[in-house]
């Protein structure tokens, strides 16, 4: 079952107008919910946005096949993407890749594992930049870790353009592709299978104190084998066989609608 609604001009005394939702945001003076969410299939695209003006929030597509060594997808931000006032935002691929201590049978939990992800950043000067970084947990809860990438691609990043991102564990080599432009990171510790693994599909924005931030970005062709198609997005609902989660949601306003 889908529906589809657009809501405007709410009154909650007679004649009197609440909210015509002819901002860019939802306002947090008149409505419990400040942040917009969007996680839906359209026109064979996934559109997943994030809104808001207060604190940091994502949305998530999970996948239900583990990481293995590669994924790969298509990302393309959209204009109506901002920042306003300061912040900064992402959409974004990752997943744990290994495990850099410890191997099964001898995990302590998070310990070790080392997250990959490849992403479009929305700068804080509404400008975009594709990153690829690396992250160690060194706590068994996730709690703490250092980054041990954080670096830009040199390839410059327009908006409304799709740009095909992919990360590839080969033997020591750690590989961050945005097109055709290679980040290789040399791996100098044992590589274990991860503990519990965990990858996604995101957006994510981290508005300031007085800011809003909206990243607006379209994922497709999906894979999780090199060259292996793993989903195209081309049916009306979320394949609930791929993703954990199946449902749409869409909670944003738009020309002047809720």
């Amino acid at each position: 079952v889908s529906v589809k609604a657009l809501f405007d001009d709410v009154y909650v005394i007679k004649n009197v107008l609440y909210d015509s939702f002819d901002s860019e945001f939802i306002d947090l003076t008149k409505w419990e919910e400040s942040d917009h969410s969007v996680r839906e299939i359209n026109n064979g695209k996934l559109r997943m946005n994030e809104y808001g003006t207060t604190w940091r929030s994502s949305t998530y597509l999970h996948l239900t096949t583990p990481v293995t060594g590669y994924l790969e997808s298509k990302i393309n931000v959209q204009s109506g993407s901002l920042v306003s006032g300061n912040g900064t935002g992402f959409a974004r691929i990752g997943a744990y890749f290994y495990n850099s201590e410890l191997g099964p049978g001898s995990y302590n939990e998070y310990q070790g594992n080392v997250w990959g992800d490849v992403r479009i950043v929305l700068e804080d000067d509404n400008s975009l930049t594709a990153t690829a970084s690396l992250w160690q947990s060194t706590a068994p809860d996730q709690s703490a870790g250092p980054v041990i990438l954080d670096q830009s691609f040199t390839k410059s990043i327009n908006f409304d353009t799709e740009y095909t991102l992919s990360m590839e564990l080969k033997g020591s080599e750690f590989i961050f592709r945005c097109d055709d432009e290679e980040i290789i990171y040399q791996i100098q510790t044992p590589v274990y299978a991860p503990y519990e693994p965990y990858q996604h599909l995101a957006t994510r924005i981290y508005p300031e104190e007085g800011s809003a931030v909206s990243v607006k970005a379209l994922f497709d062709d999906v894979y999780v084998i090199k060259n292996v198609l793993y989903d195209s997005f081309d049916s009306e609902f979320i394949d609930l066989t791929k993703w954990e989660e199946s449902d749409h949601s869409v909670r944003e306003i738009n020309n002047g609608k809720l």
